[in-house]
């Protein structure tokens, strides 16, 4: 009886389930995905999120980098979405990109991460969000146009026949 009670303490089953749960994670025929998981579980925590998002992006790098994107990329972002929240990883890396300087890259990723949003099921809370962020700025333009005109600033030829000074 001892035993028994000594095995289902709190902390003895929480230990147990962890142990479970691992062995699950390494008895998964699929290695990438096991390796996912495990970093994706070191990053649950705010202080090694970033640091998984940055290394993410430098393993897209360079040419073996480029052919993992086309490869695996949308298995590994839709996975780490899956595991850490599709919202929160596309705003990390989003932060990540904005900061790099080779326009190149970032164009190559910011393609495939667009083609995920719109193809992949395991992000679609994040592509809904996404497309009512810019229906919701195209709708503050037009408003903000029809104002223009209604308060006889500019007219809707200026607005359409004129080069977009930016």
């Amino acid at each position: 009886m001892h035993s028994l009670q000594l095995h289902t303490t709190p902390p003895h089953s929480q230990l147990r389930c962890r142990a479970l749960q691992t062995a699950h994670m390494l008895l998964d025929p699929d290695t990438p995905c096991r390796s996912l998981t495990a970093q994706a579980t070191l990053a649950a925590d705010d202080a090694h999120f970033e640091g998984l998002m940055r290394q993410l992006l430098d393993r897209f790098r360079g040419p073996d980098g480029a052919k993992l994107l086309q490869r695996r990329g949308s298995l590994i972002v839709c996975r780490l979405a899956a595991l850490l929240g599709g919202r929160r990883v596309f705003r990390a890396l989003a932060a990540v990109l904005a900061e790099a300087d080779d326009l190149r890259f970032v164009s190559a990723l910011v393609q495939a991460l667009n083609l995920i949003l719109l193809t992949a099921p395991e992000v679609c809370t994040t592509t809904m969000v996404v497309f009512q962020v810019v229906a919701y700025a195209v709708l503050l333009a037009m408003q903000v146009m029809l104002a223009c005109i209604n308060s006889g600033r500019c007219s809707l030829e200026t607005i359409c026949c004129q080069p977009c000074a930016l």
